[in-house]
């Protein structure tokens, strides 16, 4: 059974989710060819399950996409000029304080970075979907 045969409808045809997935023949096989069978059984499956469920797809999609877009959101952020403007507002601060209470230091961007935490917060939000 070819992907064509699933869907009801030739791959070639505009719109169609096989058309894409059978134009990366040559790449999902790797030119091997003991490796044909399990990529056309993977192919099915993907390919009933996108066009059973595309509700389904779209909240799965979406579910995962919403973290991964605020973990870019926040490292554009730490890397703008508002950002660093707070960062000198923070450090100003401290320097001021005397000695009275110990202010937080202000940050770097190779500090945030190498310290993960908005990956982490990332990962976190993404967890409840493992389950």
């Amino acid at each position: 059974m070819r992907v064509a045969d699933v869907g009801g409808c030739a791959p070639e045809s505009e719109g169609h989710v096989g058309a894409v997935i059978a134009a990366n023949d040559g790449h999902a096989t790797g030119g091997q060819a003991s490796s044909a069978p399990v990529n056309d059984a993977h192919r099915r499956i993907a390919l009933g399950f996108l066009e059973s469920r595309p509700l389904v797809v779209l909240v799965a999609v979406r579910s995962v996409w919403a973290p991964l877009q605020k973990l870019q959101k926040d490292q554009c952020y730490v890397g703008s000029e508002v950002w660093e403007r707070e960062q000198n507002l923070v450090e100003a601060r401290r320097m001021s304080s005397a000695g009275e209470n110990p202010l937080p230091m202000r940050s770097y961007p190779i500090l945030e970075a190498a310290e993960g935490n908005m990956e982490l917060k990332c990962l976190r939000r993404l967890r409840p979907l493992q389950s």
